[in-house]
């Protein structure tokens, strides 16, 4: 069982497509006793970035930027920005598992036939695919680590997308949700074991 959140205090990370690709940006707000008291842009000059997810022991902050097909990272204060991973087709979404420290992302091939979920070390190492979605178009994923299970939204059209999950391994994928339209983004909150989209 995780350890209990502080709720008086913290920070939220946000990925920024305003503008012409080439100027997005990955956003931070300081959060204190709910309220936001201050808004940062932390990196600009971003192609397309897309999810953002943080280690907590590493303390570095993980996005997809299609822009650039690849995984990058960078301190969540926006310094020592590196690609850690290429992507097929520039990713949608990112999760970090700060259990077993591996990282999963949404993909497509370069034929753009087969939808991916896959994983790697939190070093960029070790890449595999861990469940091949055929033709769909996943985007945001989550990791729940406690209970062994990672979960994708599909955005397959209007009111005809879905939320899918799998073990960690891939294995035993099922659909959990479907009609729902345009889910981007998607988080869990394990202690509560509730999705958000």
């Amino acid at each position: 069982v995780p350890p209990p959140i502080p709720r008086e205090s913290g920070s939220l990370f946000w990925t920024d497509v305003e503008g012409a690709p080439g100027s997005h940006s990955l956003r931070s707000a300081v959060l204190e006793d709910g309220n936001t008291t201050q808004v940062d842009t932390i990196i600009g000059s971003l192609r397309h970035p897309r999810g953002a997810a943080i280690d907590v022991d590493g303390g570095k902050i993980y996005w997809a930027e299609p822009g650039r097909s690849s995984i990058r990272r960078s301190n969540l204060n926006g310094t020592q920005v590196e690609t850690v991973s290429a992507t097929q087709d520039g990713g949608a979404g990112v999760a970090v598992d700060n259990v077993n420290r591996k990282l999963y992302w949404t993909d497509v091939d370069n034929r753009r036939t087969n939808a991916l979920v896959r994983r790697e070390n939190l070093d960029g190492s070790n890449a595999e695919t861990v469940v091949n979605l055929g033709a769909s178009h996943p985007a945001g994923i989550t990791v729940d680590p406690y209970r062994g299970k990672v979960y994708w939204t599909d955005l397959n059209g209007p009111a005809d997308g879905s939320i899918a999950r799998a073990n960690l391994d891939g294995s035993d994928a099922e659909t959990l949700l479907t009609g729902i339209d345009s889910a981007n983004g998607l988080a869990i909150d394990p202690l509560g074991q509730k999705l958000y989209w």
